[in-house]
């Protein structure tokens, strides 16, 4: 029951089967997230989802486009038992789309056409500490600049760091580059402002799953400086 592949030159035979969408380049999955394969055909009379070449013993969901009746939408989910039951020996798992129908003008034969792959890795940390954690810092009004460091343990894939202040995210936008992060994640303040004081920790996210650091104070103290700030020849306070 192998069904061919279109050729080239048969792709655009009225009632031929075509993607429309393909799947994602790729894909991660985790304990709380799974992945979600979904694919668009038109002109297909069967669709199905493979994975590692080999066929799924699960229902492909299958929604028919109300404004294009020859159009489908199907899809999988793969979760994270999934996923790591079928990666195979080299580590890799690979899905596929698959849509076929008959084509008239080849006597009513079945054609298929195969997506490009969709490949699926799984989502996880090594660890569930950090492997630096901030440090609490008491600093003086006069310092220059803080840093607070924060590096998340490894991860799959590298996880967007974020950090948060008396446990809300810091909106770092409205500092005007007083505060900033840096390409290792590390906080940087400067100058210093008796605002800045709170309790700092950072949070380390990949897909359907985030890790918080230890919560470090920051204590500033001396009196807040008198900023001053020269506009077109005079002086404001």
């Amino acid at each position: 029951n192998q069904v061919p592949e279109l050729s080239d030159s048969e792709k655009h035979l009225p009632l031929a089967p075509r993607l429309i969408q393909q799947p994602k380049s790729a894909y991660y999955v985790s304990p709380k997230s799974p992945a979600v394969i979904e694919c668009v055909a038109d002109h297909s009379s069967y669709v199905t989802i493979h994975c590692n070449g080999q066929a799924l013993n699960r229902r492909v969901d299958v929604v028919t486009d109300h404004e294009r009746a020859e159009r489908q939408r199907f899809s999988v989910p793969i979760d994270f038992e999934d996923a790591q039951r079928w990666l195979g020996a080299d580590r890799r798992l690979f899905c596929n789309c698959e849509a076929w129908n008959s084509v008239p003008e080849l006597n009513n034969t079945h054609r298929k056409v195969v997506s490009s792959p969709g490949y699926v890795r799984l989502a996880y940390f090594e660890s569930q500490r950090f492997q630096f954690d901030p440090v609490p810092q008491n600093v003086s009004i006069d310092a220059n600049s803080v840093m607070l460091s924060c590096t998340p343990p490894v991860a799959h894939p590298k996880p967007k760091v974020h950090w948060m202040k008396d446990g809300q995210p810091l909106d770092i936008a409205r500092y005007n580059d007083r505060v900033t992060v840096d390409h290792q994640a590390q906080l940087i303040i400067r100058p210093l402002m008796l605002e800045d004081r709170g309790n700092y920790s950072c949070v380390a996210q990949i897909p359907g799953q985030s890790l918080a650091s230890k919560t470090a104070q920051l204590a500033i103290y001396g009196e807040s400086r008198v900023r001053v700030r020269a506009f077109a020849g005079c002086a404001g306070h």
